[in-house]
């Protein structure tokens, strides 16, 4: 099946990847928007030591509007599509958070992405952060360690092979990070041997050309940032460095430290997106791969201090991975310093709901040795069994709406498309007590 996915968008330009099929060897892209001359690029060539894809950069858009894309390939096969760019500021803007996604085989109907397609459009969402397992390699069909290089592109195919899928990738921007199962469960750099280090290189490779290379390219790594509107993005990577009791590399700690403190952009709302949760408490079975574990917690705490000594006052993290959607925050318990940290949860688009998180009645994690409040559930701070028990039951994903000073979330099923918690409550930036 050829492909379309609309990736890495701004006020001014898009990243528009393609993937052929057969003899499918060249494309032409053209996009068309009401008073503007087409923009036609042609001649666009696929790469065949890349699984006959391309990516190409359309520059020179018009803030805050629509444009339909069109793609032709030399064999007169046609995707259409359709890109909006980012306004340069607005009142506040919405979109959606989702990871998870299993399929066995080829997955030739993806009702679930119907209801994101039908969600986007209704919600005004202007794209979508992808969190991580966007595609499973390992699966009962195929054994993980009789994998051979080109089963990982093979995956994608299947994964991505719905036409609901195609249109959501083809009509809403996609920004995309790893996870473990882009390469194989519960992966870490510890201990490589010979075939695991045989599978990173597949896995790396095949994600750069499926996922990365349609997202925002800043620091010459998987990790990444980006902007829209009032606010900035950090997208952590926390899979590929991974070794021992590092989550991250110094070098991945350092820039992600030194964009918390830009003095330059304290005045912006910034949104951390980590694949695996980071304040959120979660059971011992499940907690050694997650920021709180007892291994990661200095990388998690000297993150969470430089976040509280920040000039900046509105800081939002994002996660997905435990099949489960959630709300959690800290604060400190004393001092002139009032921020709260929220962390914003929806897993799975398509996967085994569970309930993973730690249901001691905690009320403070540990810092540093400083103590901060803690609270996990529903927007009053209640315990997660009264609020999320019946969220846990159903694939989800997140509408998240951003203003300068708040944060409204709502999550919807999957199942039937509907609202499943609409918290309408503003989440604040700030402990007004």
């Amino acid at each position: 099946m050829a492909q379309l996915i609309i990736g890495e968008t701004t006020h001014q330009t898009v990243k528009i990847w393609i993937r052929g099929k057969g003899n499918q060897s060249t494309a032409t892209i053209t996009l068309v928007t009401d008073g503007e001359v087409p923009k036609i690029l042609e001649n666009i060539v696929l790469n065949i030591f890349e699984y006959n894809t391309a990516v190409i950069t359309v520059k020179n858009l018009t803030q805050n509007k629509t444009y339909s894309c069109q793609v032709i390939f030399n064999t007169g096969d046609i995707i259409n599509g359709e890109v909006r760019t980012f306004a340069v500021d607005e009142e506040e803007f919405t979109f959606l958070l989702a990871s998870c996604h299993f399929s066995q085989g080829v997955d030739h109907n993806s009702p679930e992405y119907g209801h994101i397609y039908n969600i986007a459009k209704n919600t005004n969402s202007r794209f979508i952060m992808n969190c991580g397992d966007q595609m499973y390699i390992d699966t009962v069909i195929c054994p993980i360690w009789v994998m051979s290089k080109d089963q990982y592109a093979e995956r994608y195919s299947e994964t991505w092979s719905s036409a609901q899928l195609q249109k959501v990738f083809s009509h809403i921007p996609q920004f995309m990070i790893l996870d473990d199962h882009e390469i194989y469960d519960d992966f870490s750099n510890d201990n490589m041997t010979g075939k695991k280090l045989e599978l990173l290189t597949w896995a790396t490779n095949t994600y750069r050309i499926f996922q990365h290379s349609h997202n925002p390219d800043v620091y010459n790594a998987f990790y990444y940032s980006f902007d829209c509107a009032f606010t900035s993005f950090f997208v952590l990577d926390v899979r590929t460095e991974r070794n021992g009791a590092q989550m991250i590399s110094g070098d991945q700690l350092n820039i992600l430290k030194q964009w918390i403190d830009d003095p330059e952009t304290s005045h912006r709302l910034k949104v951390i997106v980590s694949p695996v949760p980071f304040i959120t408490q979660l059971n011992e079975k499940i907690q050694k791969d997650k920021w709180s574990d007892y291994k990661f917690i200095h990388q998690r705490d000297a993150i969470i201090d430089a976040i509280f000594k920040s000039p900046c006052q509105k800081f939002l993290l994002l996660s997905g991975d435990i099949h489960l959607a959630v709300h959690s925050k800290i604060e400190k318990y004393a001092g002139t310093n009032n921020k709260v940290l929220h962390e914003l949860i929806s897993s799975p688009i398509k996967q085994v709901q569970a309930n993973l998180l730690d249901h001691q009645q905690r009320n403070f994690i540990e810092v540093n040795r400083e103590l901060y409040k803690y609270s996990v559930g529903n927007r009053m701070g209640n315990p997660a069994k009264e609020g999320m028990e019946r969220i846990k039951l159903q694939n989800n994903i997140m509408q998240i709406t951003l203003s300068k000073n708040n944060i409204r979330y709502c999550v919807h099923s999957l199942v039937n498309g509907n609202p499943i918690a609409n918290f309408e409550d503003e989440l604040s930036f700030v402990n007004q007590l």
